[in-house]
């Protein structure tokens, strides 16, 4: 039997931020004013993957 590779639905604070380009830092900021979608798994601070990049598509600033 193969086994197929699980892609995971979360990100961690440091996957987030390499993924968007900010330091880690930002990230917490962002979560301690909640204008980010994450979630707490105990104490640890997760993102799901896909609400991450819709948050950050709609987020784009238009040229005119």
């Amino acid at each position: 039997m193969r086994m197929q590779a699980i892609e995971r639905m979360t990100l961690t604070v440091a996957e987030a931020a390499e993924l968007l380009g900010v330091c880690q830092m930002t990230i917490y900021r962002l979560c301690k004013k909640k204008q980010i979608p994450y979630h707490m798994i105990g104490t640890k601070i997760v993102f799901n993957r896909e609400n991450l990049m819709v948050w950050f598509q709609e987020r784009e600033v238009k040229m005119n």
